[in-house]
């Protein structure tokens, strides 16, 4: 009997010890918070994650327990985790316990108007503005023009330019500043076609198009413009025409004095305009809203009853206090978790029975089940290659949806890049991410496509193509001394072997002319070239001679035959070349470290640009030594097709979910690593995206420089034999009337 006893004891114990895990990010919790959060007999540590999404996949696979978001994260994880997770809890302002939202969205209309939305035409529009900075998303700030204004079906012209038609269309002169697309010239285009949105700004001009001061918020001053410019309506938050009109004295605490009115007019001159055509006065208790935007909240697991247990400790852990450095504890660096580090937050634990996310959200937003079907508007297609690029896209197809970010994005997967390149030249898909190692070969005939956008990255994230040699056992000393040698290249058309043309025939020992490939073979005494005889079959069989197996086929496998780079390397490691060329991006890991062993990496010598070799073995050598260097992918699509719609989307996504984030929102980081895997739809190396145009960057110029210099058709060497011919003809001609 004691037995049994002792390990209940033990059972009891270990119960009450266990730990939960909580996920956090790096801006919430540095690794010091995360540290702190273990401190002496802590029962919590962190759990970092990259994003929102990175959070509620590790709810659902049970390696954390629970997690704050935000409403827009929080929307987003409900179309994929709501059956793995209950809300415990809330994350209130500390002033604003009994309101239950954390902002609702209102429309203020005139007194004189009854409700109907054909009562608003060519009526003047006052809205609060768009900007990176805000936590109001395009879903939140559009959502009145999306309901009251009629939309014109032509699927021709750009999203948001039948989107600023319309409102033009429909309210006369109005101010809606701030950014209407993410593209500089074609918003300053759009401005100055459809002026009369600016009209009432007080700077009207199309490369400002804003009111004057953002010191009090753009939501105050639209309040401005409605009652000091003779305006009909205007879209803001409920918590601004409650100050603005001293309306929101009996919501406040003892504590707070009431606040005074800044109107330049009477709250009974105006109304509430209601979603559902009706309208209501300015003082009623509970206004209408167009969007109730819910407050963070706390959730957690379901499975082992966590959901239930943890929202009956949290009230028990979490102390009433401030955060003080003199009374640090694991409790009071949870709080600061949990806050999301701003102390005017409180948590207020949920009511029983605990609510799904979905029901939790949807008491004030609407909920997208699936993507929106647009009869005027295809989606953009995405191309991915994987399952788990796939599932990203997924994710971020469902927070384009609810960031009302347009048009939509569809996903679709195709088994190789290659395939996504024939599908995109068939028009089955409309864009693809691909490494700069795949351009040449993207934009040829067989697949005809061009760039829509470049990934900007760090110089890490670049390619950078080398010439190599065995160290200290190399005949080859510089670029002449290579004829009659032979070669390893990673593979046909890649950057690599575009930079040994664009060098050798920079120093003159190939022709400036076409046929590339022929002229390779005469000058090499034998290479591996992985699939060349793929494309032509007719080129010449001495490219092939170094080759392991089939790899001038395309049938070598990375990692057990000469192609790739890190096939070259063993193809010059095993004697069958006597240089090596690679594009040195692809023998870095997905932290940008070299992945193979130093001693390996020790046996080769850089032979640089000018021809000299670099002073220490291995890869390391500054970029006067490299062959070629240039930014290391791309977003391509046809180049037949005219894309605004794509372009603005990514822009966007790149505004929303890219590296530069001005708010506290992070749902979902696209440039980063996904479930640990990088490289899955962008480049993991990228910071942003770029306009072809842009003539700005390097980086990007030196890649479409490299490009064009291989760039050769029949029709260059047919244009060629014409000028010849012409030249003879000319010249015979001349020679007959000097004879007559």
């Amino acid at each position: 009997m004691l037995i049994p006893l002792l390990i209940l004891f033990l059972f009891i114990g270990y119960s009450h010890q266990s730990t939960y895990k909580i996920c956090a990010t790096e801006k919430v919790a540095s690794t010091h918070t995360c540290q702190l959060l273990q401190k002496g007999n802590s029962q919590v540590e962190c759990v970092r994650v990259v994003d929102s999404v990175d959070c509620a996949l590790k709810l659902s696979s049970g390696d954390v327990d629970f997690g704050v978001f935000n409403a827009e994260e929080a929307l987003v994880a409900s179309k994929f985790i709501n059956q793995d997770v209950s809300v415990i809890g809330q994350v209130k302002h500390r002033s604003k316990l009994s309101e239950p939202f954390a902002f609702q969205s209102v429309a203020v209309v005139r007194q004189n108007f009854t409700g109907e939305f054909d009562e608003l035409r060519g009526k003047k529009y006052c809205h609060p503005g768009f900007n990176t900075n805000q936590y109001w998303t395009d879903r939140v700030l559009k959502e009145f023009e999306r309901r009251v204004v009629p939309h014109a079906c032509t699927s021709w012209v750009p999203q948001v330019r039948v989107e600023m038609f319309s409102l033009a269309e429909f309210f006369g002169n109005s101010c809606r500043p701030g950014p209407w697309a993410s593209e500089q010239t074609f918003d300053e285009k759009l401005k100055k076609d459809f002026a009369s949105m600016c009209q009432l700004c007080d700077n009207p001009h199309p490369t400002v198009c804003s009111y004057n001061s953002h010191d009090s918020g753009t939501h105050k001053e639209a309040l401005d413009c409605l009652t000091q410019k003779d305006a009909d309506v205007t879209y803001v938050a409920l918590n601004y025409v409650q100050e603005y009109f001293g309306l929101n004295t009996i919501h406040k605490s003892s504590e707070e004095l009431p606040s005074i009115p800044t109107a330049a007019a009477f709250h009974t001159d105006y109304k509430f305009l209601c979603p559902n055509k009706t309208v209501q006065p300015l003082d009623i208790s509970e206004p209408c809203a167009w969007v109730r935007q819910p407050w963070n909240v706390v959730v957690a697991r379901k499975s082992n009853d966590i959901a239930s247990t943890l929202r009956d400790l949290l009230p028990q852990w979490l102390p009433d206090i401030q955060f003080r450095r003199d009374t640090i504890s694991w409790q009071s660096v949870l709080y600061r978790i949990i806050q999301r580090q701003d102390i005017q937050y409180t948590f207020v634990p949920a009511a029983r029975p605990l609510n799904s996310l979905v029901e939790y959200i949807g008491r004030g937003r609407e909920i997208p089940t699936s993507p929106e079907i647009d009869p005027c508007r295809r989606p953009i297609s995405w191309c991915t290659i994987s399952p788990l690029e796939q599932q990203k896209c997924l994710w971020l197809q469902y927070a384009v949806l609810t960031h009302g970010i347009a048009p939509n994005l569809r996903c679709i997967q195709a088994p190789s890049k290659a395939d996504c390149l024939r599908m995109i030249h068939e028009d089955q898909v409309d864009i693809v991410g691909i490494d700069s190692d795949l351009g040449y070969l993207a934009r040829q005939p067989i697949y005809n496509a061009s760039a829509l956008l470049y990934q900007d990255s760090s110089s890490s994230g670049n390619y950078k193509t080398i010439a190599v040699v065995k160290d200290g056992q190399s005949l080859v000393k510089n670029f002449k001394s290579l004829q009659g040698k032979k070669a390893c290249f990673s593979q046909y058309q890649s950057l690599a072997w575009i930079s040994f043309l664009n060098v050798t025939k920079s120093l003159k020992l190939l022709p400036r002319r076409c046929g590339y490939a022929k002229a390779a073979g005469s000058f090499l005494s034998g290479a591996c070239l992985p699939g060349l005889k793929t494309f032509n079959q007719t080129e010449p069989e001495n490219l092939c001679y170094a080759c392991k197996a089939d790899e001038c086929y395309g049938q070598g496998i990375p990692g057990n035959s000469y192609t790739g780079d890190y096939g070259a390397l063993l193809c010059l490691s095993s004697g069958a070349g006597d240089v090596a060329f690679i594009n040195y991006k692809n023998l870095l890991d997905s932290e940008g470290s070299l992945s193979l062993h130093k001693d390996f990496v020790n046996t080769f010598r850089v032979m640089c640009r000018n021809g000299s070799l670099s002073q220490s073995p291995g890869f390391d050598v500054d970029d006067a030594c490299l062959l070629s260097a240039g930014v290391g992918g791309e977003i391509v699509t046809k180049k037949s097709r005219w894309n605004r719609d794509a372009t603005q989307l990514l822009l966007k996504i790149d505004d929303c979910f890219g590296a530069f984030l001005n708010n506290d929102e992070g749902v979902l980081h696209v440039y980063e690593k996904f479930q640990n895997t990088g490289n899955l739809l962008f480049q993991s190396t990228t910071v942003s995206l770029l306009l072809p145009e842009d003539e700005n960057y390097d980086s990007v110029n030196s890649y479409k420089a490299l490009l064009k210099l291989e760039t050769c058709s029949q029709a260059a060497a047919i244009l060629s034999v014409h000028h010849t011919v012409l030249f003879v003809v000319l010249l015979l001609v001349t020679v007959r009337q000097i004879i007559l």
